[in-house]
């Protein structure tokens, strides 16, 4: 896997929402673990420790997705690439743009296979990276779901929801914070970033996987582009590789990717048209 030389945020958007995105994931993880579910469950307790495990896991998942997501290089830079059918020419990077790839006016190149800028991970998914930031999707909607489920709970208990200052909490939790350091708001400004984190990751994967299962980008879907549908299993292993039953368990699970991003095959379909 090519590494990325710069990792920093390429613009406000992406230095806004990575900054929250980093902190906000450790904060809310670590907080369920010392303080949520040891409400429900002694730390001495088997269920104590089978909840730990399970949230470790899940949280250990959304570091390596993200890690690999953010480090792994997936532009034309360094990479051989000759002018054949389907290739043109990219003006701003001077360069053979193969088949898919689309130039970053934000990463300044061209990203292969490149399905969009990403303002969490300030970074390009396409063809080398795709399989991670599914993971990452896969697993904060699990993780926000989880943390959800404890925290529910755990606000109810230990909320009071007969004043103004509970709704004002409830509908700006983020500027209550600053205004309100009690913990009872932390609580509050917890659950309003897992509730969020549940609907824009359900929101999310259910998007990606129609493109993953239709062998499509974006752009390919926006622009109603079907010739690199390739039938859904192998739509799969295009993305997350030879080991495709397994691989979106975890990001650390090795699985070679079939192509080198560069050439594509065509439907069997789309040749016969």
């Amino acid at each position: 896997m090519n590494i990325r030389t710069s990792i920093l945020p390429k613009g406000i958007g992406d230095i806004g929402a990575t900054t929250f995105f980093v902190f906000a994931i450790p904060s809310v993880f670590w907080y369920e673990i010392a303080y949520v579910i040891p409400y429900f469950y002694d730390t001495t307790t088997f269920w104590y420790k089978f909840h730990f495990v399970c949230a470790t896991l899940v949280f250990f998942n959304i570091v390596a997705s993200y890690l690999f997501t953010i480090l792994c290089d997936t532009s034309i830079k360094g990479r051989l690439i000759q002018s054949t059918d389907g290739t043109s020419i990219c003006s701003v990077c001077e360069s053979i743009q193969p088949p898919r790839a689309y130039h970053c006016p934000l990463c300044k190149i061209c990203i292969l296979k490149r399905d969009h800028h990403c303002v969490f991970t300030s970074s390009c998914i396409g063809f080398y990276n795709y399989r991670y930031f599914f993971t990452l999707l896969i697993f904060v909607t699990i993780g926000s779901l989880y943390g959800a489920y404890f925290h529910v709970f755990y606000t109810y208990h230990n909320v009071e929801y007969k004043s103004i200052i509970t709704i004002l909490r409830i509908l700006m939790p983020l500027m209550m914070i600053v205004l309100d350091e009690s913990s009872t708001q932390f609580i509050v400004a917890v659950l309003i970033i897992l509730i969020v984190g549940v609907v824009i990751g359900i929101m999310l994967l259910y998007y990606h996987f129609n493109l993953l299962k239709n062998g499509k980008t974006n752009y390919e879907h926006v622009h109603n582009i079907n010739k690199y549908d390739l039938g859904f299993k192998e739509n799969l292993r295009q993305v997350f590789g030879e080991r495709w039953r397994i691989a979106w368990l975890s990001p650390i699970i090795p699985s070679k990717l079939p192509g080198d991003g560069i050439n594509f095959k065509i439907s069997h379909t789309f040749k016969d048209k």
